[in-house]
């Protein structure tokens, strides 16, 4: 085993993109929709497992929604999304 010097590390390269307007545009479409369930269909283009797809669209709900409230919620390897009604006494 031996290290050799290098100038810097490379950066990594994606074969899949995070879209983060995207991610917000679908979530705007389902919150301005009467459909109170969906199912967010993806493919290997868009995210590398039904992990990643749901941890993002998990914190881009919860930060793009403060007000209308859309809970993600993953069933094996699916992804739904569900809005809530908020009762805070608004």
């Amino acid at each position: 085993m031996k290290i050799t010097p290098i100038s810097g590390i490379p950066s990594s390269s994606r074969t899949y993109s995070r879209d983060q307007h995207k991610l917000f545009e679908v979530i705007d479409d389902f919150r301005l929709s009467n459909a109170e369930f969906a199912e967010i269909i993806f493919d290997d283009t868009d995210y590398a497992n039904v992990s990643s797809c749901y941890k993002s669209f998990n914190k881009a709900a919860n930060k793009y929604c403060e007000f209308h409230s859309i809970k993600v919620i993953k069933r094996g390897e699916r992804i739904f999304i569900k809005k809530e009604s908020n009762t805070n006494g608004l």
